[in-house]
């Protein structure tokens, strides 16, 4: 079977479309070193909506070095979206940021209200972020709330409560976005109208939704406190099959590629499920468990040992390729799931280092230093390396000087 990539196949069909429309206009660059070439970007948290963990990349040619550094207000814990030169990040200060991604510099900043506890979402000209809001009423948490921002300015489009994600990033996807939520005694999984936050339609499952939704080929796949993961219609919210998965609560987001979606579970395993029917095609239960949700690219699955060390498994068996020392032991609350990048694998950790692993051998490439504790998963995209820390600040990290860019 031949897992293919993902991002190879929106890079290639977006350097058709830009080929074709802006025939006499190359990409714009940062410089010869570090191109900052169009792409899709890094829109939402996994890298897409797969939530495969791949990133357009590239990442740093060599050890890196800080770029840049923004202090934010309250702490980053959500994944930053990269999408056309402007990275997107949430505070537990209930702030959004947008930032010159070359520079660091501040666009705008926008207060909703309460956590911002989901990873943004960026379509179509607008942001999408969950959000705690602060409170809740009884039957419905109305601080479970999901809310659209312009993307150049920052106002609100929209807020719709009791249909955002907790502690999960929404995918917006063919003009829709879908969120967890949750009730006093359960949860759901909604379809909204990207542009006019109207639910389409939402479905009620048996505990609250707390992966970020997968969408893949028409399929959204999200788990849940039900114990369960759940594959449902992403056009109808009709169910098309919901597994019970051993372990507790299906707090990571599946990765979905090549018909087989990738699991890790509360018993501390790596699931690999048919995605067309929920039927187990193998398991592996490493000795250390499992921490993060596992990224997939060129028939290798990558995962995160609870004992921070990462994993290389070969996808069609789950026969383990390699096994590497990473600075990526629990965080807490911030699982630091891995990213990879033109056959590079990033991972952040306690210690607050962030290392680069050949993709292909386990091999150390580089490990840096970003000064604190990591909170975010990293970000991948245009020579950088982004991520949050615990002292409160974003970290973009490449080869030389990002303000000269």
């Amino acid at each position: 079977m031949r897992l293919a990539s993902a991002v190879d196949r929106r890079r290639l069909c977006v350097t058709v479309a830009l080929a074709a429309a802006r025939p006499a206009r190359l990409a714009a660059a940062w410089n010869d070193a570090t191109p900052w070439v169009d792409s899709p970007g890094v829109p939402m948290a996994r890298g897409n909506a797969a939530r495969t963990g791949e990133h357009p990349g590239p990442g740093p040619s060599g050890k890196p070095t800080v770029l840049w550094r923004f202090a934010a207000e309250g702490a980053a814990f959500t994944a930053p979206a990269v999408v056309d030169g402007v990275l997107y990040v949430g505070s537990d200060a209930g702030m959004v940021f947008a930032l010159d991604a070359r520079t660091g510099r501040e666009r705008w900043r926008a207060t909703i209200g309460g956590w911002v506890t989901s990873a943004p979402s960026v379509a179509d000209g607008l942001i999408y972020v969950g959000s705690d809001g602060g409170g809740h009423d009884v039957g419905t948490y109305t601080g479970t709330v999901l809310v659209a921002l312009d993307v150049a300015t920052g106002a609100e489009r929209w807020r719709v409560r009791g249909a955002g994600g907790v502690d999960s990033s929404p995918a917006a996807v063919g003009g829709v976005a879908f969120a967890g939520g949750r009730r006093q005694r359960g949860g759901f999984l909604s379809a909204l109208d990207a542009t006019s936050g109207e639910i389409r339609w939402r479905l009620e499952i048996g505990g609250e939704a707390l992966s970020a939704p997968a969408v893949a080929a028409g399929v959204v796949y999200v788990g849940g406190r039900d114990r369960r993961l759940h594959a449902v219609d992403a056009a109808t919210g009709k169910v098309r099959w919901s597994v019970a998965i051993a372990g507790g609560a299906v707090r990571a987001a599946p990765a979905v590629v090549g018909g087989v979606a990738f699991l890790s579970t509360g018993a501390r395993d790596l699931l690999a499920l048919d995605a067309a029917t929920g039927a187990e095609r193998w398991r592996v239960a490493p000795g250390s468990g499992l921490l993060a949700a596992p990224a997939v690219a060129n028939d290798l699955v990558f995962v995160l040992g609870a004992d921070g060390r990462l994993l290389g498994l070969e996808a069609t068996s789950g026969v383990q390729r390699w096994i590497a020392a990473a600075d990526a032991a629990p965080t807490g609350a911030a699982p630091n799931d891995p990213a990879v990048a033109d056959g590079i694998v990033y991972v952040g950790g306690r210690g607050g280092f962030v290392d680069a692993i050949a993709a292909a051998t386990g091999l150390q490439r580089w490990r840096f230093d970003a000064g604190g504790r990591i909170t975010t998963a990293p970000t991948v995209i245009g020579g950088v390396v982004y991520v949050g820390t615990s002292d409160r600040a974003l970290v973009a990290f490449g080869n030389g000087d990002a303000s000269a860019r």
